[in-house]
């Protein structure tokens, strides 16, 4: 049912993205154990994972093997560490996406099905930033200073994000944008940034300047450089807004000013939705929230988010439209999150021949709908 993202194709980096998706923050340090045995994996397999040729190599084949089953066994492990992550709608099933990944590519591996593995591998890319502009990491590993040798500089960029190097991500990811050739390449290293300086840096002005002086030095095509002057025009607006409370209202109203009103339509206010959602997940984190504003803040989330696949992991939408509707079964909210969901649903499986919903997506679409209209499940009995 759930689709890996291949929008972001560029050099990503398997364990850069694992060892992201568990930031390390207070109150969290039960993961600490499994991330330092991981990050150990990690360092030893970026050597192999610079490129498909050396993935491949024979010579490799018995320490690359050694490392995914080291992971494995470390993230299999991650779902029994008590931790407030698990509070947030999202944990456990992104954990379980990462480790079915992790599982499916190492019997691949193991089955000598090596492109494959590479492949699968490198298709999480950006669950790395994802997490990492999501919650408050502060932690880095103990070398973090150090980078393999070898890598590219947009294999840099993934490699700081992962070690929880926002300053050098963003000096990194600028040089990178500069000798890129690809517009392609460009937009998706653009978006990249933009997410990183919106989510964590948070400072309007500088990143309103910095990105005029960087789009006027790439040569970007008209759609493009249209899709970027609507980011500097947003940045310039959100500097010169007077402070408002950082609370479920606010962020409803920065939301829904964001939004074309139509979720089939590409033009949103970017800039808002990245703002607005990351205030929508400081909201869901307060202790104590009532379950209405916390009905209300999964559905914005679901929302917010299926607008945001250029720059973020696919599976977001459903993860908090489901939160609602699993949580808040035959309310009013879950109906509404529902709605939205099917929507989401039929955009993902729809293409030229019409709307193809899987099986499996179908029975799990039917179950959700009772749920959240409030229709008794019978499991087969009368």
């Amino acid at each position: 049912m759930k689709s890996f993202s291949s929008q972001n194709r560029f050099a990503a980096q398997l364990l850069l993205a694992v060892l992201a998706f568990f930031p390390i923050r207070a109150g969290a340090e039960g993961l600490r154990p499994s991330m330092d045995k991981a990050y150990e994996n990690f360092k030893e397999l970026q050597v192999y994972m610079r490129n498909a040729s050396s993935f491949s190599n024979p010579q490799n084949s018995a320490a690359i093997s050694a490392n995914l089953e080291a992971l494995l066994r470390n993230f299999h492990g991650l779902a029994e560490v008590r931790s407030p992550y698990k509070n947030e709608p999202g944990f456990l099933t992104s954990l379980k996406l990462v480790t079915e990944m992790l599982k499916d590519a190492t019997n691949r591996f193991n089955e000598n099905k090596k492109d494959y593995a590479f492949w699968r591998l490198r298709t999480l890319s950006n669950y790395c930033v994802n997490c990492h502009v999501t919650y408050n990491a502060t932690a880095a590993f103990a070398d973090s200073g150090t980078v393999p040798q070898g890598l590219s500089e947009i294999q840099k960029v993934d490699f700081y994000l992962a070690t929880r190097q926002l300053e050098e991500a963003r000096r990194t990811l600028a040089k990178a944008l500069t000798t890129s050739q690809s517009d392609y390449l460009k937009m998706a290293l653009l978006r990249r940034w933009l997410v990183v300086e919106v989510r964590s840096v948070g400072k309007p002005a500088d990143t309103y300047v910095n990105l005029s002086a960087l789009s006027s030095k790439l040569q970007l095509p008209r759609a493009e450089a249209g899709e970027v002057g609507q980011w500097t025009a947003s940045l310039k607006k959100w500097a010169e807004e007077k402070p408002s409370a950082k609370d479920l209202s606010t962020a409803e109203r920065i939301l829904k000013a964001s939004l074309s009103g139509d979720y089939f339509s590409q033009q949103v206010d970017s800039v808002g939705l990245l703002r607005s959602t990351a205030l929508l997940h400081a909201v869901l984190a307060q202790p104590g929230l009532k379950s209405a504003d916390r009905a209300r803040t999964l559905y914005l989330l679901g929302l917010g988010y299926s607008q945001l696949s250029l720059f973020l992991i696919d599976e977001l939408p459903e993860m908090y439209l489901e939160a609602c509707i699993v949580e808040f079964p035959g309310t009013p909210q879950a109906r509404e999150a529902f709605d939205l969901y099917e929507q989401v649903m039929t955009a993902r499986f729809s293409g030229s021949g019409g709307v193809y919903l899987p099986s499996d997506a179908e029975a799990h679409l039917s179950e959700l709908h009772d749920k959240a209209y409030g229709i008794p499940s019978f499991n087969g009995k009368i």
